[in-house]
């Protein structure tokens, strides 16, 4: 794919993001940091570097938010990036 058309997509992606509100949910913890971290520019291994936490504590946070459909997995070049859907 085109690396402009590429960089226009993100943009795109980027301004579709709702900006978080957490007066209207009751996230907490370690799925509130990942939740904010969800911004379509994310994978697992960043997160888990940037919040310092175990690989698995991670994945099983992923899978709670992806279960209540609070966030998407989204390719994004060669990784799988998470996008927030609230």
């Amino acid at each position: 794919m085109d690396k402009d058309l590429i960089n226009r997509l993100d943009i795109i992606i980027s301004l579709l993001i709702p900006k978080y509100d957490e007066s209207k949910y009751n996230i907490k913890g370690l799925s509130l940091e990942i939740l904010k971290l969800c911004d379509g520019e994310n994978s697992v291994i960043d997160m888990v570097n940037k919040l310092k936490k175990d690989r698995q504590l991670i994945d099983n946070a992923l899978s709670k938010l992806r279960g209540e459909q609070l966030i998407k997995s989204v390719e994004k070049g060669d990784k799988n990036v998470y996008v927030r859907l609230i």
